[in-house]
């Protein structure tokens, strides 16, 4: 794709060690580049696009006749932008045809984009292409650009990756339309790949989580298999690895799921106060053509534990009942989700938002805020 502007030549002579700069129309009209000179708009032709409103092409390069503009300056390289971007046109010219004293007749030869006149899409059942076609955006007339066809691969690949075809390729040929003016029919050709199914997913860094503060024996054990390595592969909804017990079901990998459980994954170790719980690398990688695996580092952190918690602006319920509807107490393991489970959202309405707007304060907002964190003790304000 070119952009000119050939409203001049330049000729760069060097004499005596001093560089100036000529530019020539025509052969007869020049142009000092040390003397740049402002000139008045006479005329502007739009040459090469008889399809497009030559008047708005002339009011968006801002080249109207009877404008005064400065050669050299900065008048048509800003035509220029403006036309471009527009993503109309694959070339676009600025020529000086004449000048006749202070007057100066332009000439913007443009070439058009071409259209899409309409596309196929092939190796693929009538069912995929169906849902290919509702998101690739694609329909007769839209103007072909440079990042259409690659945004179009793009997304048929996408779509194959999200249902675990990971190498699927896809490429797009353009084909011009003789049925048509300056037109192109986009032919989308899909090899479909074997779905990659994950063979294994590798936690390190998870030693045993200490989890000696809790009385009850079963919750022991119930955090314990929370913070497994088992029970951080059976948390992960939709990033599943082989195993006996899925012979049935589909372990595809999908990036967006994958995302949404390494965040499930923090979620957990938080719930027993590891506050600081990171995962510090991870990486997925081929095994080959089928099967893939995927690594995941984890750096726990310190535990954290709740301090106190105190009760600004409650002016309607003593901080004691709150406390009470709250049900955490100084020296319980610090669980962020749980605090605003009761403060916000508990399934069962036990939270101190519904007890306020239950009784018709409807605006009711509480705001907890970490007050003061000395060594591993966190205690909270909350602002109601």
């Amino acid at each position: 794709m070119k952009i000119k502007c050939i409203i001049f030549s330049i000729v760069l002579l060097l004499v005596s060690g001093n560089s100036w700069a000529q530019q020539t129309i025509g052969g007869n009209t020049s142009f000092d580049y040390l003397s740049p000179k402002t000139y008045t708009i006479a005329a502007t032709k739009i040459s090469g696009v008889p399809q497009y409103d030559h008047d708005a092409i002339r009011v968006i390069s801002g080249l109207t006749p009877g404008k005064e503009i400065k050669i050299p300056g900065d008048d048509i390289s800003k035509a220029i932008k403006n036309l471009w971007g527009q993503d109309l046109f694959s070339n676009i010219e600025v020529l000086a045809e004449k000048v006749i004293g202070d007057e100066i007749f332009l000439n913007i030869i443009l070439t058009g984009r071409s259209k899409l006149s309409k596309f196929k899409i092939n190796g693929v059942r009538k069912g995929e292409a169906d849902k290919i076609r509702e998101i690739i955006n694609l329909y007769s007339g839209k103007t072909i650009t440079e990042q259409l066809a690659t945004n179009t691969e793009n997304l048929v690949r996408g779509f194959f990756q999200e249902k675990g075809f990971l190498n699927t390729k896809v490429t797009v040929d353009q084909v011009s339309d003789t049925a048509s003016f300056n037109a192109n029919i986009f032919i989308i050709n899909v090899v479909k790949s074997e779905r990659v199914k994950i063979q294994s997913i590798n936690i390190y860094g998870n030693e045993d989580v200490d989890l000696t503060q809790y009385d009850s024996k079963f919750k022991r054990w119930r955090k314990g298999m929370s913070v497994s390595d088992g029970g951080i592969r059976r948390g992960m909804s939709d990033t599943k690895q082989q195993g006996i017990m899925r012979i049935f079901s589909r372990s595809k990998y999908n990036q967006t799921a994958y995302k949404r459980d390494k965040a499930t994954i923090i979620e957990r170790f938080n719930a027993v106060g590891l506050r600081d719980a990171e995962i510090i690398n991870d990486s997925v990688y081929t095994i080959d053509e089928k099967h893939l695996a995927i690594d995941i580092f984890i750096e726990k952190g310190e535990k954290y534990y709740f301090g106190d918690i105190t009760w600004v602006g409650n002016s309607k319920y003593s901080s004691g009942l709150l406390d009470t509807l709250l049900g955490i107490e100084n020296g319980d393991v610090f669980d962020k989700m749980l605090l605003e489970q009761r403060l916000f959202m508990s399934p069962d309405s036990r939270d101190v938002t519904s007890l306020y707007m239950d009784r018709g304060y409807l605006f009711f907002n509480v705001k907890p805020v970490e007050v003061n964190i000395d060594e591993n003790i966190i205690s909270i304000t909350n602002y109601a």
